[in-house]
């Protein structure tokens, strides 16, 4: 999950946090809205898959800030936490 700072051109902070499943799940589920959730059966196989997914799949969250000069930061914070891994 990306997060940008609200400020353009802003030195922030540059981190990347691994989430709980619980947590993984509402974020990944945000992206879904766009499938109709009328067919019953066609939802709990999504959920389904869903629920897999952040179970077995590490999801982070990535705060950065809104600008192209911290760039090389981003990319080393992302490669660090995946070495972590």
């Amino acid at each position: 999950m990306l997060q940008r700072s609200a400020a353009k051109g802003e030195q922030g902070k540059i981190e990347a946090q691994r989430f709980t499943p619980a947590l993984a799940l509402p974020a990944t589920l945000a992206h879904a809205y766009c499938f109709s959730l009328d067919d019953q059966e066609r939802k709990r196989r999504m959920l389904q898959s869903y629920f897999a997914l952040v179970s077995q799949v590490p999801v982070f969250e990535l705060r950065f800030p809104s600008c192209l000069e911290q760039l090389p930061q981003v990319v080393r914070c992302i490669e660090e936490t995946l070495q972590n891994l």
